[in-house]
């Protein structure tokens, strides 16, 4: 079984690429950030550490963890990311490594993929068996993001200038996935991939 790690940045469309790998490869696909939502469920172990650090302005009617006002505070305030991502990412890469091994036990899969945006940062390196950078120019996901998500130009770039630089992505992954063109054409380079092992 292979161990694909799949990241970039926000707008980029990783989860074209994973959907492709998942529909036309049979793929085991785990999103991080789907982990981490889960994890914050209430009264989880996670949920309880966020809500004490945060506080419950945090919270929605329901007392669950609402992630946009959760996300809006953490980019207001950049000081947090650190804290809570102590808090959210080792368990997040512990539910994936104990997929990981319930995957191999079976041995029904030959591509377990892993999409997450700060991959790299999180030490997902150690365990997967290759990386794949997947590539848009900027201006090309500016657009993406105003058109799919509603964001406004000045959110999109903030964002952007948070993330890490492409030099960074592509110094630490094996495959670079040019994202900016039709999809026929990601489509392409996925299979190219995929056939040269």
């Amino acid at each position: 079984m292979k161990i694909i790690g799949v990241t970039g940045g926000v707008g980029s469309g990783k989860s074209e690429i994973i959907h492709i790998l998942e529909a036309e490869y049979s793929a085991r696909i785990i999103e991080a950030d789907k982990v981490a939502h889960f994890l914050m469920d209430l009264n989880t172990k996670t949920y309880l550490e966020i809500v004490e650090v945060f506080g419950n302005g945090i919270l929605d009617d329901s007392q669950q963890i609402n992630r946009k006002k959760l996300g809006d505070y953490v980019f207001n305030h950049q000081e947090y990311i650190p804290i809570l991502n102590k808090i959210v990412h080792p368990r997040v890469q512990e539910y994936i490594l104990e997929q990981i091994a319930l995957e191999r036990r079976s041995g029904s899969i030959d591509l377990f993929v892993i999409e997450a945006a700060i991959l790299i940062e999180t030490g997902y390196k150690d365990f997967c068996d290759e990386l794949w950078y997947i590539y848009v120019e900027k201006e090309i996901r500016i657009n993406r993001l105003i058109i799919s998500r509603g964001y406004s130009r000045e959110k999109c770039e903030a964002i952007m200038q948070s993330q890490k630089e492409d030099n960074f992505y592509i110094e630490n992954c094996k495959y670079i996935i040019d994202n900016s063109k039709d999809i026929d054409t990601t489509r392409m380079s996925i299979e190219h991939i995929l056939k040269s092992r």
